[in-house]
This record gives C-alpha cells, sequence and structure tokens, in this order.
C-alpha cells in the first residue's frame, strides 16, 4: 500500500496531455475508429436531449427544456467537428465532459419523477466512460463528485415516497454510485498505466518520439492500401563533431530540438488530416512516414532541412533521403526505408544540407560510393590482367577513382586512407546493423 499511494499521487496531479486517449490510438492508425465511437456517444446525447425537448410541457421547466434544445444542437456539432477537424486533445475534452456533465444532471434534478430523474443519471455513466479515456483524473474527481452529489439527492427523493419506494430508491441508486464513484475512477487508473507502459515499449526514452518498434507498429497499422506512402530519413551532418566539441549531453540536447522540429512538423501534416508516423530509429537518424505523394514529401523534406538549419543550437544541419511506395497487401516498409537511406547518402556526400529523393527508381550502394578503376599501367598491354605479383591477397595495385584520387576496393589496402573516412565508416556501420537485422 505504501508504494502505490506516491504513484496514485502523481497520476492524479500529472498535468500536461492525456497518455491514454487520442495520442495512444492515433498513433495506431485508429482515428477513424475513435471518430465513429464518439460520434456514436455524442449522436445519443443529442437524441436523448432533443427528444427530452420535445417531452411534455409538465415534465421540464421552460429554462431546462432551452437548455436540451442547445445540447442537442450542440452534441451535433460536435459529432461534425469530429469528422472534419483533428481529433480533440484533453482541453477540449474536458470541456465536452464538464458542460455535459451540468447538463445532464440539471436536467435529471429539474424532472418531478425522481425515479426517471434516476434513470437519466445513465447518460452520466456514460460521460464517465468518455472521460476515462479522454480527460485528467482532476476532470474525473470533479464528474465524480457532480454525479454522485445528483444519484445521491434523487435516490433521497424516491426513497422519501415510503418504506416501498425506499428499497427501490437503494436498487436504482446504488449501482451507478458505485459505478461513478470507484469502479470508473480504478479502471482510469488502470487504462492510464497500460498506455504509459504501452507507449514506453513503443517510444525513444530521450525524443519522445516512436522508436522502430514503434515506427513499425504505427507505419502499418496506418497503411491505407491503394494510396502512397513516403519515407523522409532524417540523418544529422557531422553529429559526430558535437558530442565531441560540447559533450554528450549537448548532443542530446540537439537531438531533442531535431526531434521537436520534426514533431511540429508532423503535428502540421496531421491538422491537414494526413497519417504521420515520426520516429528516432537511430543515434542522429530520423524517420518520418507520411501517406501523401513524393512531391508533397520533398517539399515537407525541403522544408524541414530548412528549419532545422536554421533554428538548432549549436547549428547543425541535416541530409535528408525520401522515398515512395505504393500499399499493397505485401508492400515492405524496410524497403521504403532503406532506399529513403540511399537517398540520403546521396545527399550526404553532395555535401549535406539537403534533400535528396529517390522515388521509385532503387540505386544499389554501389552507386552510392566512388567508382573505383585500375590505372592503365597496372593492366600491362590493356588486356584486363591486373600485376598480382604476391598473389590474391599479398599484391598491392595502385587503384584510383574516377577522379583520379587513390583508395582502396574490396578490403585491399594501397596504403593510401580513404578521403572520406567519415562517410565510409558511417555507412560501414549503417549496412553492418542492417545486416544483423536482417541476421
Amino acid at each position: 500500500m505504501p508504494d502505490s499511494v506516491p504513484g496514485l499521487a502523481a497520476w492524479f496531479f500529472r498535468r500536461g496531455e492525456v497518455e491514454w486517449g487520442v495520442p495512444f490510438f492515433v498513433r495506431r492508425g485508429k482515428s477513424t475508429m475513435q471518430r465513429v465511437i464518439l460520434s456514436i456517444g455524442a449522436g445519443t446525447l443529442a437524441l436523448t436531449s432533443a427528444t427530452a425537448a420535445l417531452s411534455p410541457p409538465n415534465e421540464f421547466t421552460a429554462p431546462v427544456r432551452t437548455a436540451m434544445v442547445v445540447s442537442a444542437v450542440a452534441a451535433v456539432l460536435y459529432a461534425l467537428r469530429l469528422w472534419i477537424m483533428p481529433l480533440p486533445g484533453s482541453g477540449g475534452a474536458t470541456v465536452a465532459a464538464l458542460v455535459s456533465t451540468a447538463g445532464i444532471s440539471a436536467a435529471c434534478l429539474d424532472h418531478p419523477s425522481a425515479a426517471v430523474g434516476l434513470a437519466g443519471t445513465a447518460l452520466l455513466l456514460l460521460i464517465s466512460v468518455f472521460i476515462t479515456f479522454y480527460c485528467n483524473p482532476t476532470t474525473h474527481l470533479a464528474h465524480a463528485l457532480v454525479a454522485a452529489t445528483v444519484i445521491l439527492i434523487l435516490t433521497v427523493r424516491l426513497a422519501a415516497g415510503g418504506t416501498d419506494q425506499a428499497a427501490l430508491a437503494i436498487s436504482k441508486g446504488a449501482g451507478p454510485m458505485v459505478l461513478v464513484l470507484m469502479v470508473f475512477p480504478v479502471c482510469h487508473y488502470v487504462f492510464s498505466l497500460l498506455g504509459s507502459d504501452a507507449l514506453v515499449a513503443h517510444d525513444d526514452p530521450l525524443t519522445r518520439l516512436a522508436n522502430r518498434r514503434g515506427l513499425t507498429t504505427f507505419a502499418e497499422a496506418s497503411a491505407k492500401p491503394g494510396r502512397h506512402m513516403t519515407a523522409v530519413l532524417v540523418d544529422i551532418d557531422d553529429f559526430k563533431s558535437i558530442n565531441d566539441t560540447y559533450g554528450h549531453a549537448v548532443g542530446d540536447t540537439v537531438l531533442v530540438q531535431v526531434a521537436n522540429r520534426i514533431a511540429d512538423l508532423a503535428a502540421k501534416l496531421k491538422s491537414q488530416n494526413l497519417n504521420v508516423i515520426s520516429a528516432r530509429t537511430g543515434g542522429e537518424e530520423f524517420v518520418m512516414v507520411i501517406d501523401t505523394g513524393l512531391d508533397s514529401a520533398r517539399a515537407v523534406a525541403t522544408d524541414l532541412c530548412a528549419v532545422i538549419a536554421d533554428h538548432i543550437s549549436p547549428p547543425v544541419t541535416v541530409s535528408i533521403g525520401v522515398s515512395v511506395t505504393t500499399v499493397t497487401e505485401c508492400w515492405d516498409l524496410e524497403e521504403l526505408i532503406s532506399t529513403a537511406d540511399r537517398a540520403m547518402y546521396r545527399a550526404k556526400t553532395r555535401g549535406g544540407n539537403q534533400v535528396a529523393a529517390e522515388g521509385d527508381q532503387r540505386t544499389s550502394v554501389d552507386d552510392l560510393a566512388p567508382v573505383w578503376v585500375l590505372p592503365q599501367e597496372s593492366v600491362p598491354g590493356g588486356d584486363g590482367v591486373v600485376d598480382d605479383p604476391g598473389g590474391t591477397t599479398g599484391g598491392e595495385m595502385p587503384l584510383l577513382r574516377d577522379d583520379g584520387v587513390p583508395g582502396i576496393l574490396g578490403g585491399l589496402d594501397t596504403g593510401v586512407k580513404d578521403p572520406e573516412p567519415g562517410t565510409r565508416r558511417r555507412r560501414q556501420k549503417r549496412h553492418s546493423r542492417r545486416r544483423g537485422q536482417d541476421a
């Protein structure tokens, strides 16, 4: 028990966006399901409010009847809003829950029959379910106290009708009372824990973007057959120098700043009703998966490249690769990201701080590396026979790139260092990691 008290206190007094609710389901591609469920709830409130407003004149007073008409219209507008605008966050959900609680409570207390009023408190239970998923614990407490008070008042009123009415009152009021004061708050707490654990399993702990597992889960869940899906792969240029110059703490700050810029852009795209998944998939590597075409994704990447170059401190730049595919039953997210990865290396070899779009064209890793050729003098007579007196492993061949710079080929060292060691090491590390994942 002592260990559970701090946990309950932290849950109750937490601030910020509710973790179990809109963010949890949206990132799993369940936005449509949420809209359907919330629309059904809003429709139920609209129907009950409208029918109550049309009831005989002696059922409700004029002010309450007017409030019911307003509530019915508001519920219909709220249902329509769900389909033409982004899903509401915790603030909008809180306003909707508290206004609905006040309206339902007033209608239940205003009715001349306590039994009918108690029956109407079932709508308060509907609001409790909504709050369990979409509002914070403080809102839930306020709703529970108001709902319990209304149920208690109506139960006492019904019991005042006589001994036979007392038993009826208890049977009608005990269940809703237990639900609003105990069952739904406990469910809220448990669901919150489950939602937090699920998010942690799919989140990068530093940036709070999705991790690789989360990217796979959420992207595949949001994919719609027949539509384009693009990958925007972002890699910070020369990030090692940031850690070497300023320390790893500053490096982590840079990663968080870049992640925040990506998250801001993702939020903007989501407001345009696009499905976007943002993830940190490696040390300084980020991926956005967007259900849009190549041209739109290239424009997004260009904007992101400029924003990061102008708004990160200490200043950094990024290289971005963009790829596109059409979602089918057998579409491959890893292949989509790999294609974007190759495009990103093209941007990096061109100097970084730019975008390269690969599209459907598949370019091999060899196409991205320098082209190595044998100098003419190492091929006697030009017959293509390499003079290797030491055998296949002992001799030296002075190899040249297509621009005449000495280097290495196939692990055969000429004694001259690769002129781009940082790029080669990063490439080898990345493909080693990929081979490990494939294994």
